[in-house]
């Protein structure tokens, strides 16, 4: 009988830590499961990376530009608070 696959994929939050490139790295851990049928304990191969997540260097690069030019828009953050407390009153069936 064919082993059945099944993947899980997770990250450790235990050890973050900003190097000097200041990006996040993250050790994440890849785990690859071979179930046994009937039962039985899976047989797994993990690999761990730790590597620098270059979209939190992109976010904080962004994030910087929009207080240095005042890139926000109160009015617009006021509309989206309303629009989702509108929804969320509609969800739990109270009246607005």
């Amino acid at each position: 009988m064919r082993p059945f696959r099944v993947a899980v994929a997770s990250i450790g939050p235990s050890s973050c830590r900003a190097d000097s490139a200041s990006t996040l790295s993250v050790p994440s851990t890849f785990t690859r499961r071979w179930r046994k049928l009937p039962s039985g304990r899976p047989d797994e191969e993990s690999v761990v990376l730790v590597e620098p997540d270059p979209t939190w260097a992109l976010e904080y690069k962004h994030f910087l530009s929009l207080c240095e030019t005042g890139g926000t828009n109160l009015h617009n953050d006021l509309w989206i608070n309303d629009a989702l407390g509108s929804l969320a009153r509609t969800a739990v069936g109270t009246p607005a």
